[in-house]
This record gives C-alpha cells, structure tokens and sequence, in this order.
C-alpha cells in the first residue's frame, strides 16, 4: 500500500505517520521521487517533485532526515499527477551554434515549462557534455539567439489526428 502527499507535506506526514529519518530518492519519469517506509509499517510513503534530485536532498537533509540513493517499491502509476503522453510537453530551442551553424535541441516535460526553464535545462545539457563551461543564460541568449518552441499535450494529440486523417 502506498500513501501518496504532496512534497511540500511528505516531511511532516513522515514525522507524523512513520516516526522515520530515513528517506530514499531516485528519479522518476522526469520528477524526483521520495519513498520512506519502516519494517513496522505496511505502506510506503511517496511523493513526487520537480525539484532535481540535489535541491531535493537539500530540502529533507535540511528538515533532518538522513537521504539515500533509491527507493522504496511503489505501484507502477503513482496517482493523479503520474505523466503520460497526455501530459507530455516538448519544447524546442533553434539557436546559432558555433561556427554560426544553425542548431536544434529538443526535449519533454511531464508539466508546461517556461522558455526560461528550456534554456537554461539546454545549457545544463551542454555543460554536462563538456561542450560548454560557465555560460551564463544571458550570454548564451545574446551569442546564439534563440527562439523557444513550446508544444503542449492538446497540440501533439492535434499533430496525431492530423495525420491519422
């Protein structure tokens, strides 16, 4: 059995419901999950962010649980706010590339980002791959001038239907 909160209350329903200190996070479909149970207990705990698995550890070592790598098995669909492709929203950034080639960068959401969160997720991205070290949003916003793309779940499904005819 899995009791599912919200982030913002998965501290204090652990403390109340659990009496624990240890929580376990991973990733998943696209958020950070939460788990905590005890040996006692017949449920698990979960809860679901769109904080990164970092800032997320940050938060529940900062309310004094001691956090691991993992995570508790919970049902396959954690209710209500799971993602599926009705909820899927892909965004796209053409950008001048180096060299003045033109470049494209695509990728998905489980919710509607902003085109501030698109560009800065594609200048993690580029970092992480070493092909870029300490640019800032704006100085990529002034050297590559890109433009965001924003496509959401109604207009994929339309995108569908379109060719389905």
């Amino acid at each position: 059995m899995t009791l599912q909160v919200p982030f913002e209350s998965f501290a204090s329903t652990l403390r109340r419901r659990l009496q624990g200190d240890e929580v376990f996070l991973r990733t998943y479909v696209g958020t950070t999950l939460a788990t905590a149970s005890t040996p006692e207990t017949k449920f698990v705990l979960a809860s679901r962010t769109t904080l990164s698995l970092a800032d997320a550890r940050k938060r529940l070592e900062a309310e004094g649980f001691r956090v691991f790598d993992g995570g508790w098995l919970v049902q396959d669909e954690l209710e209500a706010d799971v993602v599926t492709a009705d909820h899927i929203h892909v965004a796209a950034v053409a950008y001048l590339a180096e060299g003045g080639k033109p470049g494209l960068w695509v990728d998905a959401w489980g919710y509607a980002p902003t085109e501030v969160q698109v560009i800065q997720a594609l200048i993690e991205e580029l970092a992480t791959d070493g092909e870029v070290e300490g640019l800032t949003y704006d100085q990529f916003a002034a050297a590559a001038h890109p433009t965001v793309v924003l496509v959401p779940p109604g207009q994929i499904q339309d995108f569908i239907r379109q060719k389905e005819g």
